[in-house]
């Protein structure tokens, strides 16, 4: 319990006491418990008994005017009541209730000072307090692990838990005390350094709320666990906790099954399976029962890292490393006639939105044309099912990359409504946390370099979703098509980039704008402000999954389409960079025009 708002009424009790003794002389009976009863009540109609703690700056000004109130109702008590003493005393009351107030407000914070010291010098030089959040099995490991291993420099001083059962109660030799809502009052009493997580299963909100009462009082942030939930408490360890756990989002209900059954025991082709959302892929459809993953992408570095991190889980006959490009639809075709896939994943694109405005050809060529290839080769070698993985750029593109993504999306649709055996479906969702090219890999290069983080805007936002739960989603996804859908996955609300940018020097331990300066560079060609997830004419509809709507396909004219897509071709074909975005920019009147900077 916080006993300093009690001991400040108190004080403020005898200082008012005192100082209409000094002001009036002699007192009638009763003058000296009014005289403190009228600081007492000034100091609390100005809010100096809210929540005050001993490390904050003291409230000056504050106090100032509540003596000043308080003086002047002792003046008009005077004048009101007939006192033979002049009006002039209750000045004096006002300073001297002030002065007085002022006084027992320096105590706490010298108390709490020389409290700290000596915890310190109990604690050893150099070491850390620490205060673990969870007083459960996990937690009490750790406290008897520091308290073996003083060579640390970490000192368990006290449990948080939210069970309200275990308050007041002993873990490992720690009193436990409440929930991490109560750090306002321990931190300063208890001298701490940091928070220590050591719960297994602690909700992304949860863990988001517990940053920001560190945040709000000075208080480092670690975790303690195995990543990934429990297991063998020896092999638990200190591990950085990553931004994507800090956006307060709760783990996704995933129909497993649907997906296994898709993929138990069958053949899976992933084009992209180097990238970030392409080698989850490969991963998961594994883990699934897939009985051999197909992995192709141009990039043989990527896909050579691949190999060595699948081959730590999975045996060697169970994948196949095949470096070749989309835009080849012989090459797929061999592929998959060799193979013979029942599902392909298509995640291949450039997705760099810069270098796709400097490279349109490039994004047409590998977007659009790249996922027409693939499309057809599959359907030509019998596959069973063609998802592709599109982007919310595709939604009234401002950009060459989105408006590529969002042409490939309705050249899948079409293709979709012609004779033969294969489904095509994409799904459509924002940015993912951790993948290449992302902020967030970008943030942590500039923050390891001393600064400065690069934010485009201060209002800007992005949809984001960390890359297993996506995709999760988009196995599930695969399960639900039947033919043409375009499949949506809840993003969630939108975030801020400048607030994930001062997220992640926090968690580095350094303080925005001081320690690591944030600079705003400005909106880049085909930027957007705040992205979208549907055109205006789209129509989102539930599926039997609740974090998975599906849009029917829009009317679209096939021969028009295509039409436009050979003349892309020839313009891509050429490389005539101002004529390939005016063909865009007839189809999509939201692109920046041909000559935008």
């Amino acid at each position: 319990m916080n006993f300093l708002p009690l001991f400040l009424f108190l004080w403020d009790l005898a200082s008012g006491s005192l100082a209409a003794r000094l002001a009036v002389f002699p007192l009638p009976a009763g003058g000296w418990l009014a005289g403190g009863g009228l600081l007492a009540l000034s100091s609390a109609l100005w809010g100096l008994y809210r929540r005050p703690q001993p490390r904050l700056r003291l409230p000056c000004g504050r106090l100032l005017l509540a003596s000043l109130t308080g003086g002047a109702a002792a003046a008009g008590m005077a004048l009101g009541t007939g006192w033979p003493h002049p009006l002039w005393r209750g000045g004096i009351f006002a300073l001297a209730s002030g002065w007085l107030a002022l006084a027992g407000r320096l105590i706490p914070p010298a108390l709490a000072r020389r409290r700290t010291i000596l915890l310190r010098r109990r604690s050893g030089p150099g070491s850390r307090r620490a205060a673990i959040f969870g007083a459960g099995e996990l937690g009490q490991h750790l406290a008897e692990k520091l308290s073996l291993s003083p060579g640390d420099g970490v000192v368990p001083v006290i449990f948080l838990d939210d069970c309200p059962a275990l308050r007041g109660k002993r873990r490992a030799g720690l009193a436990v005390s409440g929930p991490p809502e109560e750090l306002p009052h321990l931190a300063s009493w208890m001298a701490l350094d940091e928070v220590i997580v050591a719960i297994h299963s602690l909700s992304p909100s949860r863990l988001s709320q517990v940053a920001a009462l560190c945040r709000e009082n000075g208080l480092a942030l670690r975790r303690f666990g195995i990543a990934g939930g429990p297991a063998d408490l020896g092999l638990a360890r200190f591990y950085q906790i990553q931004p994507e756990q800090l956006l307060g989002r709760e783990p996704s209900p995933v129909d497993l099954s649907s997906a296994a059954r898709l993929l138990q025991g069958v053949v899976v082709l992933v084009t992209g399976g180097a990238g970030s959302i392409g080698s989850e892929l490969c991963r998961q459809a594994l883990r699934f029962g897939a009985r051999q993953v197909i992995a192709v992408d141009i990039w043989e570095n990527g896909l050579f890292a691949l190999g060595e991190q699948l081959g730590e889980e999975f045996s060697p006959g169970r994948y196949r490393l095949e470096v070749g490009s989309v835009r080849e639809e012989n090459r797929l075709l061999r592929l998959m006639t060799r193979y013979r896939p029942s599902v392909v994943f298509h995640a291949a694109a450039h997705k760099h939105v810069p270098l796709m405005e400097e490279n349109p050809f490039e994004a047409v060529k590998n977007n659009l044309l790249g996922t027409i290839a693939a499309a057809s080769a599959a359907r030509r070698a019998g596959v069973e099912r063609f998802l592709l993985i599109s982007t919310d750029k595709a939604v009234n593109p401002a950009n060459v990359m989105g408006a590529t993504k969002r042409l490939a999306e309705m050249a899948l649709q079409l293709m979709a409504r012609q004779d033969g055996a294969t489904i095509f479906a994409a799904v459509r969702f924002g940015n993912v946390l951790g993948s290449h090219g992302s902020v967030v890999p970008l943030f942590q290069r500039q923050i390891a370099c001393g600064g400065p983080v690069t934010v485009t805007d201060p209002a800007m936002t992005r949809y984001f979703m960390t890359i297993p739960e996506a995709v999760q989603l988009v196995l599930e996804a695969s399960s639900l098509a039947r033919g043409g859908e375009i499949f949506l996955l809840d993003m969630g609300e939108p975030v801020s980039i400048l607030s994930l940018a001062k997220e992640m020097i926090r968690l580095s331990g350094l303080r925005p704008g001081e320690d690591i300066p944030i600079v705003f560079t400005g909106l880049r060609p085909g930027e957007k402000l705040h992205e979208e997830l549907v055109l205006a004419e789209e129509v989102p509809l539930p599926t039997k999954s609740p974090r998975i709507s599906m849009i029917r396909p829009l009317p679209l004219e096939e021969g028009p389409f295509f039409q436009g897509v050979a003349r892309l071709r020839e313009a891509a074909a050429a490389e005539d960079r101002l004529l390939l975005r005016q063909e865009l920019a007839a189809l999509f009147p939201s692109l920046s025009p041909p000559d935008s900077p």
